[in-house]
């Protein structure tokens, strides 16, 4: 079975991801921008890994527009919010309401990176972190874990990837 996985990653935590599970797995490795390109009939499998921007999956409208009919879809999707949190479920349940079932979904912690943050995406984050700190204070775990860059990938997030890539 060949598998095609296709990333979007702003701050480089998705593209890490990205990378392993191409490595680990054999899997052909496109990024997103290059996605219309692809020839999506010499795969089997088609996973497109991404990351959280407000609780919206950055390309996933781009991603479900694309013609994958009769494929195995997979999303990644990465974010700061531990795994398990219900933060994370309800956030993956309000990116597909109404086609949930055409998509196996996995979350993978990534990261908070400053540095490699647009413009924008600082200014987003600085506000927030003041919202934040002004309603929960800076003791909260929210706060601590959105006032700094930080780096929470780990290729054994990647375990129940592999696992269900090598079921198909």
């Amino acid at each position: 079975m060949k598998t095609l996985i296709i990333y979007h990653s702003k701050t480089g935590f998705t593209k890490k991801y990205a990378e392993w599970l191409s490595e680990a797995s054999g899997c052909t490795l496109l990024p997103f921008d290059n996605a219309k390109k692809a020839n999506f009939a010499l795969y089997d499998t088609v996973v497109f890994a991404s990351s959280f921007q407000a609780g919206t999956i950055r390309k996933l409208n781009a991603f479900k527009n694309l013609k994958l009919n009769g494929k195995n879809k997979i999303v990644i999707v990465t974010g700061c919010t531990p795994p398990g949190s219900p933060e994370v479920d309800t956030a993956v349940q309000n990116n597909f309401k109404t086609d949930a079932g055409a998509y196996k979904v996995f979350y993978l912690p990534g990261g908070l990176s400053y540095e490699r943050m647009g413009a924008a995406g600082k200014l987003m984050m600085s506000a927030f972190c003041k919202m934040i700190k002004k309603s929960a204070g800076e003791d909260s775990e929210m706060y601590s874990r959105i006032s700094h860059s930080y780096d929470n990938t780990s290729k054994e997030y990647l375990h129940p990837v592999i696992n269900y890539l090598n079921s198909l």
